[in-house]
């Protein structure tokens, strides 16, 4: 016997569509992913909200439902193709409770692009996932994430010590 697990449909965005489609253009948004799955993608367990939208081709931070945003302490985004894009600071803004945040295999090409992010929310961060990114390969990137999230426990998998914060925000000073 075997049973046919129905998948949750997906928006191709990734450029593998057919000849002449415009389809690879199309941008697909945080705020349209969230409304398209619905509560399917958000997940509540003693109180910590988690937003899980991996692997769904998302492109950018944009749209994202204030009421839902609010309430996410954990936000998971990793394998999609999210780019930086000049309002992605004020959607992050709606995540007033954000503790942990996974973007990693995304297109964050510049540390520019993450620094603008976490100049809005990294003081709350305790975890932040971001490798796989081209801005991870930036020199004096981990020192620069550090400075600008002094909470973090832990960055890319790895723990962070009360020394590194205090390094990176010395280095940051001069």
């Amino acid at each position: 016997n075997h049973k046919l697990i129905p998948r949750r449909p997906r928006w191709r965005s990734s450029g593998r569509s057919s000849k002449g489609s415009k389809e690879k253009d199309r941008r697909f948004s945080l705020g349209e992913a969230m409304i398209r799955f619905g509560e399917q993608c958000l997940e509540t367990r003693k109180g910590i909200t988690t937003l899980r939208l991996v692997g769904e081709d998302i492109t950018e931070i944009s749209q994202v439902p204030d009421e839902t945003a609010a309430r996410c302490s954990v936000v998971l985004l990793s394998n999609n193709a999210i780019r930086a894009t000049p309002q992605c600071g004020l959607e992050w803004m709606k995540f007033r409770q954000l503790q942990s945040l996974s973007l990693t295999q995304n297109r964050l090409e510049y540390l520019s692009d993450v620094t603008e992010t976490l100049g809005i929310i990294g003081p709350q961060l305790r975890l932040l996932a971001l490798d796989g990114n081209a801005a991870t390969w930036v020199p004096g990137y981990r020192a620069r994430v550090l400075s600008l999230a002094p909470k973090l426990e832990r960055l890319d998998g790895r723990p962070v010590s009360i020394e590194a914060v205090a390094q990176a925000q010395a280095r940051d000073r001069r």
